[in-house]
């Protein structure tokens, strides 16, 4: 089936700042892990255990991090999504939650930059009629992302927003009326999306009442379940080694990725499908 970029856009993942297409590509530094941010932490992140070649980011042909093209074949795919912290930003591909699910197949991970739902279900609907998983994974994203577009090209205004567009954001979209909006309705096109098509649906919800980096919203730990959930006290002054932060120091570290796929397991062990 051929993809469709009628009403959805072209359907791939990471793009430049000037919105030049990053697929096929291998970088040593990419996004909030950024060379800069190397240079600005290289002491603290060198006492961690971190170097400058810990890991490197290999994009496929769309710009997922992943290695096979969408369009090859899989062996019943299990399709994998959510934002930075499914593409895995900060830390080695082989240590992101998708890798360690029970369930057997080959893993397709469409976590992607800045991802918020209406990014979540423009890749699905793009994707999903061409994978055709057996079941989709995904762990709930930053919500305050709504998707404009420029032409063809979706484009996200979020909290990493400059000037006119993060004023805009400030006012009209970061507020919880508007997110509880937003999340209804792709989370209901999601099931009904997935449903059509026979797909079974994993969501790790996250709480959000509980922020772990401090004072700053977004940057509130992305997946922890309430069961693994730790004070912002305790979280910095214990957030010293590898597997508990990101190289970028914004995003969940090794240690808790496992935590994810631990909630993921368990549902799958229990068949506990999104909305049923």
């Amino acid at each position: 089936m051929e993809l469709s970029t009628k009403h959805f856009g072209e359907p791939y993942a990471v793009r430049g700042e000037d919105n030049s297409w990053l697929g096929g590509q291998v970088h040593n530094f990419f996004a909030t892990d950024s060379e800069d941010n190397w240079i600005r932490n290289e002491e603290k992140l060198l006492k961690m255990g971190y170097t400058k070649d810990y890991l490197t980011y290999d994009l496929n042909e769309q710009g997922f991090r992943m290695f096979k093209s969408l369009e090859d074949e899989f062996n019943e795919p299990i399709v994998c999504i959510g934002d930075s912290s499914t593409f895995g930003n900060g830390i080695r591909f082989e240590d992101i939650w998708i890798n360690f699910l029970k369930e057997e197949g080959d893993i397709i991970n469409l976590g992607s930059q800045g991802a918020g739902f209406i990014t979540i279900y423009r890749l699905l609907k793009s994707w999903l009629p061409v994978i055709k998983p057996k079941a989709v994974y995904m762990a709930e994203p930053i919500q305050k992302r709504p998707e404009f577009y420029t032409g063809s090209i979706p484009h996200i205004i979020g909290e990493n927003s400059r000037d006119m567009e993060k004023d805009f954001w400030k006012e009209y979209l970061n507020n919880d009326r508007t997110e509880g909006v937003y999340r209804s309705l792709c989370l209901d096109a999601i099931k009904n999306l997935v449903t059509e098509m026979g797909i079974r649906l994993y969501f790790l919800e996250t709480p959000w009442d509980t922020p772990i980096f401090g004072d700053h919203g977004w940057r509130r730990n992305m997946f922890l379940t309430k069961k693994y959930v730790m004070t912002a006290a305790k979280y910095n002054s214990d957030h010293d080694q590898v597997g508990q932060i990101a190289r970028d120091l914004l995003h969940p570290g090794s240690d808790i990725h496992s935590h994810i796929a631990q909630e993921f397991n368990h549902m799958f062990d229990n068949n506990l499908l999104y909305g049923s």
